[in-house]
């Protein structure tokens, strides 16, 4: 085809060529927009093994930690950091304070059991909307 158009004009193959990649990028853009799950990484993908687990795999379980990337670590940094610009903490001034602080709010959390460390979660969760309740309360009545 090259050859064919180059004899008529030997701009045609480049032409042709430009088309080409053009046609593709149109192909890439309408994939894109039609399937945009398929720009997601395995890794969005990927559900706790915890949610999982059925009541006959519960004696089997296994705790199996994550392997974060570079890439999962700015996510969450980046995350907690507006979060936490957003309800006024000055982070950046007082950042060792701030991991003390997290350190101090999240636990180790036990793998001996499934059943253990969904106790261990909910206790968890159960306190903190506690003490959060608690804190609208006295900010409203402070008011």
């Amino acid at each position: 085809l090259m050859g064919f158009l180059y004899s008529m004009d030997k701009r045609y193959p480049f032409y042709a060529g430009a088309a080409s990649v053009g046609l593709g990028v149109l192909v890439l853009i309408g994939m894109m927009w039609h399937w945009p799950y398929l720009r997601e990484t395995d890794q969005q993908h990927i559900t706790s093994d915890d949610d999982e687990v059925t009541e006959m795999d519960e004696a089997n379980w296994k705790y199996i930690a994550e392997k974060p990337k570079k890439g999962d670590y700015m996510k969450l940094g980046k995350a907690l950091g507006v979060m936490l610009i957003e309800k006024r903490y000055r982070w950046v001034s007082h950042l060792d304070r701030h991991l003390q602080f997290l350190d101090t709010v999240y636990p180790v959390l036990s793998i001996d059991s499934l059943q253990q460390r969904h106790q261990n979660i909910q206790f968890l969760r159960t306190g903190i909307l506690s003490l959060r309740s608690e804190w609208e309360h006295m900010q409203y009545n402070a008011a």
